[in-house]
């Protein structure tokens, strides 16, 4: 359903249409995204995707709640005028009349759907709902209520994880069944025991994590404290997802066959083997439970293949939260000797080095989401990190050097934190200019999962949800509380989501901003600043054109070249003088050196770590404007060819 990516098929639900025609039920897979992405077109609909206050929910509101009336000019006046108006070239006098024939539309789309579907003759109709696609699911579910009652109606994603789940089902009852958690080991059974009985399935049928019509007659007896939720044992069994429909509704949609790239998803691993020792205090991935499960490198590469030679696609992205370590033994060195190249993206920790990034670059790793988040140690530590400020640059460098492509951003107010750490990380900015920048100051979130949603009183936080549902959702403050993914904290109403205003951030947050700014516009102009370093095994010619440089070309000899090699791949202070003075050097000496390379810049001081800053020669530039493997769309092309779907006002 929108608004989710149309570059990629649904993981989700591909995997469980193979599970449950293996086991001889017949199931079509409708991709409804496509088809409204094809009608409002590719700028508005990733607008939608990704516009802040759940304004992609919102455009189905109407749908879904036909007799819902929230004072839409308040969600204009408050929330919008600032985003379309920059991101689409819509007036702010026009912006009523667009967004309110943008929901009309919607009304009408959720129709056609619902009569398509049901013209099929089904006897289940489910929906996957993650992200912003909650409320077009119920929108689309509740009319094929309407059309054939006979229809059994089935929820599930990370939308109806827990709690979420039970009050989903309890608020609206034309949702039949709702499973919560990960249906993989359940699915079978469930949709045979509703084939068989319908909404009459007792409870004895009734598999861990669904939530069905009888707990509904009952009054969710022995729900309400403990969710259900399911995880599957078998994960890594899986069959191959079938992404079959997938292609035939893009080959479908004439505009979007023409400029969409696609990508596929692959799964490794579910959970967070990190997040089962120390959970990052803001992530929410995972649900409920972050148990890790891994499958075996030779079924990865089995899966990939497979993919590859069905669909002739050789983009792939790993839906992991992060990459296994063991991959690094038998899973990227392989994929590295493979005659076909792949183009693969993946999330990763920052605490991987050199080796491990060349062995995934080989792998045809080319787009990585590592899991920075900060560039200073005492926020890292309130994050409840893994790395220091000196590994996350050593990060960078490396990543550089490869030429992988880094998506990544610095969170802002994190809790307990002071503005210190805005003018530490501004200081760091000039001297990293050379390396790829964070993208944002991304508002830290308040998620249901997170630390800060399981531990509100730790972090003395008073949490309700994000004041952005009670414009979307006709419920009450207490209902909206336990479906919300999102929450705000009463005591400070925080605005997720949204950059912070500039009239209200105190200086320090600025001189960050004006930093970042400045390193974004550096590094994406045709004369980005490098900083390389060409070792002769005799001496170091050191090419430095940063703003900040004290001279464009100058080389390191003898002992001075030494130094700066030892502390490449960073090293503890510490252990360098202790290094240098057992080859004879006074500690004076290596004062010397380590004040000359510092104030020249090439060296950092972190941590109590040293960390060489040159990107080694020859080495690989990282693209300016990169392509995600797991799916792109080319905005140019769309331009050319429907100029006219593009009009701020016309559709």
């Amino acid at each position: 359903m929108p608004y989710m990516p149309v570059e990629r098929p649904s993981l989700a639900l591909g995997l469980l249409q193979s599970i449950l025609e293996n086991n001889g039920i017949s199931v079509a897979t409708s991709y409804a995204n496509i088809l409204w992405c094809e009608k409002i077109g590719i700028l508005r609909y990733e607008f939608a995707e990704k516009a802040p206050r759940m304004f992609g929910e919102w455009t189905f509101a109407q749908a879904a709640f036909p007799e819902f009336k929230p004072d839409s000019l308040r969600y204009y006046a408050e929330i919008l005028v600032e985003y379309p108006g920059r991101s689409l070239g819509i007036k702010p006098t026009d912006l009523p009349t667009i967004l309110a024939d943008w929901r009309r539309k919607a009304c009408d789309f959720i129709d056609e759907i619902a009569f398509q579907i049901v013209d099929e003759g089904p006897l289940v109709v489910g929906c996957s709902s993650s992200f912003s696609a909650h409320v077009p699911s119920l929108a689309v579910l509740k009319r094929i209520r309407d059309l054939e009652p006979g229809i059994v109606t089935m929820l599930g994603g990370a939308n109806c994880d827990s709690e979420m789940g039970l009050t989903t089902h309890e608020k609206f009852p034309w949702i039949d069944y709702v499973v919560s958690g990960e249906a993989d080991d359940i699915v079978v059974d469930l949709v045979n025991g509703i084939l068989e009985e319908g909404r009459n399935l007792g409870l004895e049928r009734v598999p861990e994590g669904v939530i069905a019509p009888i707990h509904r007659a009952a009054g969710y007896s022995g729900l309400r404290d403990n969710p259900p939720r399911a995880v599957s044992t078998s994960f890594s069994t899986n069959p191959l997802p079938n992404y079959d429909d997938y292609f035939s509704a893009l080959k479908a949609a004439p505009v979007q066959a023409e400029i969409v790239q696609p990508g596929l998803p692959i799964e490794g691993s579910r959970g967070c083997w990190w997040g089962e020792q120390r959970h990052c205090t803001f992530c929410s991935f995972n649900g409920a439970s972050r148990k890790y499960r891994a499958k075996t490198s030779a079924r990865i590469i089995d899966e990939i293949e497979a993919l590859n030679n069905r669909y002739g696609i050789d983009w792939f992205g790993f839906s992991d939260s992060i990459v296994n370590m063991k991959w690094f033994q038998d899973l990227f060195p392989v994929l590295g000797k493979q005659t076909q190249p792949f183009r693969i993206s993946c999330e990763v920790t920052p605490i991987v080095g050199k080796k491990h990034l060349g062995l995934m670059r080989e792998a045809g790793v080319t787009y990585l989401q590592p899991g920075i988040e900060s560039l200073d140690t005492e926020i890292l530590g309130l994050l409840n990190k893994a790395t220091k400020s000196w590994q996350n640059i050593r990060f960078l460098k490396w990543g550089s050097y490869y030429g992988i492509y880094l998506s990544w951003w610095l969170l802002d107010h994190v809790p307990a934190s002071d503005n210190g750490w805005y003018i530490r990380t501004a200081k760091l900015c000039p001297s990293l200019c050379h390396l790829q920048p964070p993208r944002k100051l991304s508002e830290i979130l308040l998620l249901r999962f997170s630390a800060y949603h399981l531990h509100a009183e730790t972090y003395k936080f008073d949490l309700e949800a994000h004041d952005s549902y009670s414009m979307v959702y006709p419920l009450t403050q207490d209902e909206l509380n336990n479906l919300a993914y999102y929450f705000q904290d009463r005591t400070r109403a925080q605005r997720w989501s949204e950059p912070a205003g500039e009239a209200e951030s105190p200086a320090e947050r600025k001189a960050l901003v004006d930093a970042m700014v400045q390193w974004n516009e550096l590094f994406d102009s045709t004369t980005r600043p490098v900083l390389e370093t060409h070792d002769t095994g005799v001496e170091i010619h050191v090419r430095d054109t940063r703003p900040c440089a004290e001279k464009e070309s100058f080389t390191l000899l003898g002992e001075a070249r030494d130094v700066y090699l030892a502390c490449e791949d960073g090293i503890e202070e510490e252990r360098l003088y202790r290094l240098f003075g057992e080859r004879g050097m006074a500690a004076a000496g290596i004062d010397l050196i380590v004040e000359s390379l510092l104030h020249s810049k090439v060296l950092l001081s972190l941590d109590k770590h040293f960390l060489s800053l040159g990107i080694p020669q020859p080495s690989t530039e990282p693209p300016l404007s990169p392509q995600y493997p797991c799916g792109a769309t080319n905005k140019f092309l769309y331009a050319a060819i429907n100029r006219v779907r593009e009009s701020p006002v016309a559709w």
